[in-house]
């Protein structure tokens, strides 16, 4: 079997990443010289760069030059609880810090500074040079954010509903930031490593063990709001691709529906898959916590230590069940009530205006997250602009798991002049023209040539594609994910067409996503479990595109769901409509991948047993 994770790796299996994490004892010790490391000219790279992803820094560099040439660069990825509230003030001083060390022309062409919110509420600043590495981490901790739990093997920001409304059924902001503080990191090391003289930061934090968690782990908190008198859910977070999704339960104040086991990341040439979290049972709200600390105990305990690509928890869910993690969570004193949801509707985007008494909450798009000033308006200056405009006025900032801003609390009188400054500097439109409905569905995660990771380009590739598209297909709505590699950052699998790099320029097709989060997506696989798309040429992408979606257009009434369409007519269908094309009869061609096949198969068997 090519599928066989190793559960509760014995020690002497452990894998270098693990022993490298164990002596730094749970980020408590110095054991790595990590202080050395941050202050030294030399580049982050080995065993302390990977330690160093746990402090919110990720090691990469511009892989559009050749490799002689290449110099290091770093990201830093600033964790917002729930997407915020961000004050103002605090807003300006991260403008300020993206400034002074985020110059780059890898998106634009010309050298621009830039912000990056990503689909976890994250903030990513790109392009920061080792030598103001420390400096551009002490300068975001004035702001009062730290950029421990961005990257590493730990619980990562804790999403939850941007939108926070006076008829919501639960604070859910509140629970979600909540939920981070009980799972940070311990600052001390952090603190002494940047030299920061920060009181009350919560220094001893969460008791993780000596090498923290087998990989990252996500939790996700979705809401109720009240609509036309009546509680309805709101899954803007999609609570269901994380490895916990918390929901409370319609009509039982203080109970929440808890679900486990999503995760959208694969690994090329390897028995793994995406998965989608499923019903373990509810909880009422005082042991809500406990609960989270022994699902978080049991993955620490069980989870595959020895090979990553087979230690995230979903891989142990849908391996041993949900009665077995059910009696694990029996003997840590948790016992839980019998499931009453099993799925959610609505990923909500959070576009435009909404109006909760005398104040409103406007959403913004913003193209994959990239706040900088280029084609699609001002962004980055528009921003500022609105944070200057509005201090001292109860206005704050969230982001969206769309990757977007609302801007909250926008006096109700003061909502022309707001329309006016976003207006003024090109928001809504791409080179001159309005932004589609397809264009607001999409979504890229950054790819090349920032990724380390990334196969090919997504950020960069994703606004042509829809240029290529929107004149004809904009207004369908149809959305389209783009990820660089396998990781799928950007989730395209939770999209009706989803292109996905397996190679330079070269992408996988998966179908079938749907835009009330019921569907995942999957790859064209005929009876004979042979693959279809799966390295299609960049440059045949749009062709690829416009048929499918002229596919979905042709055979249904185009009110259906197209990710529910194509999951309804099957793989062969698709399959022998695309040959019959001319302009995809050519790429048509099966390919044989025994391991990612039995890791589908793996999926469906499971999903099967605990249906």
């Amino acid at each position: 079997m090519v599928f066989s994770p190793h559960f509760q790796t014995p020690e002497e299996e452990y894998s270098s990443v693990e022993r490298a994490k164990i002596r730094t004892s749970g980020l408590t010790e110095d054991l790595m010289g990590l202080s050395y490391a941050m202050s030294s000219p030399d580049d982050l790279e080995g065993e302390v760069s990977d330690v160093a992803k746990s402090f919110g820094i990720y090691t990469q560099f511009h892989r559009d030059m050749r490799p002689g040439e290449r110099k290091h660069m770093y990201m830093v990825r600033i964790p917002v609880p729930g997407g915020g509230p961000i004050d103002l003030e605090a807003w300006l001083k991260l403008d300020a810090i993206s400034n002074r060390y985020t110059v780059s022309d890898a998106y634009t062409g010309t050298p621009e500074p830039s912000l990056r919110l990503t689909t976890r509420q994250d903030i990513q600043l790109h392009w920061v040079r080792k030598a103001d590495l420390v400096e551009c981490i002490r300068e975001i901790c004035s702001s009062g954010f730290l950029t421990l739990n961005g990257c590493g093997d730990n619980v990562r920001n804790t999403k939850a509903c941007p939108l926070v409304l006076s008829g919501d059924a639960i604070d859910h902001n509140s629970l979600a930031r909540r939920i981070a503080e009980h799972f940070r990191l311990p600052s001390r090391l952090y603190l002494e490593v940047f030299e920061i003289p920060l009181e009350g930061q919560g220094q001893e934090g969460h008791s993780y063990p000596d090498n923290l968690m087998p990989r990252k782990f996500k939790i996700a908190v979705a809401t109720a709001r009240r609509v036309n008198g009546m509680l309805v859910y709101d899954n803007c977070v999609d609570v269901r691709t994380n490895d916990i999704g918390i929901v409370p339960v319609i009509g039982r104040p203080g109970t929440f529906q808890v679900f486990v086991g999503g995760g959208m990341g694969e690994n090329q040439g390897r028995a793994t898959f995406s998965a989608l979290a499923l019903p373990l049972g509810t909880i009422e709200e005082d042991g809500l916590i406990p609960c989270l600390d022994a699902l978080a105990s049991i993955f620490e305990a069980y989870g595959d230590r020895k090979n990553r690509h087979w230690a995230r928890f979903k891989y142990l869910v849908y391996s041993m069940g949900l009665q077995w993690l059910r009696e694990r969570l029996s003997e840590r004193g948790v016992e839980l009530g019998p499931s009453t949801i099993s799925n959610l509707d609505g990923l909500e985007r959070h576009i435009g205006p909404v109006t909760d008494g005398d104040r409103v909450h406007y959403g913004l798009f913003i193209e994959n997250g990239r706040i900088i000033d280029g084609p699609n308006g001002r962004l980055k200056t528009m921003m500022k602009h609105i944070a200057q405009t509005y201090t001292g006025t109860g206005v704050r900032l969230y982001i969206t798991p769309g990757q977007g801003i609302i801007v909250s609390n926008i006096p109700v009188d003061r909502l022309g002049e707001f329309e006016a400054i976003i207006g003024s500097h090109g928001y809504g439109k791409r080179n001159g023209r309005p932004v589609s409905r397809m264009r607001e569905s999409s979504i890229a995660c950054v790819g090349l040539p920032t990724c380390r990771i990334s196969f090919t380009d997504s950020e960069r590739l994703e606004p042509r594609l829809i240029d290529m598209l929107e004149a004809k297909y904009g207004n369908t709505g149809i959305g389209i994910g783009i990820s660089g590699c396998l990781a799928q950052c950007s989730m395209p699998a939770r999209k009706a067409i989803g292109w996905i790099g397996t190679g330079r320029d070269r992408y996988m097709l998966k179908l079938g996503g749907t835009s009330d989060g019921s569907g995942l997506g999957m790859p064209l696989i005929d009876g004979e479990g042979k693959f279809y798309l799966q390295m299609v040429p960049v440059h045949r992408l749009a062709d690829c595109t416009a048929a499918l979606i002229d596919l979905y257009l042709g055979n249904s009434d185009g009110k259906e769901d197209p990710g529910r369409f194509f999951s309804r007519v099957g793989s062969q269908f698709i399959i022998d409509a695309l040959r019959r094309d001319p302009r995809t009869s050519d790429l048509m061609v099966p390919v044989e991948m025994p391991e990612r096949l039995e890791g589908y198969l793996f999926y469906r068997e499971a999903l099967r047993r605990e249906a």
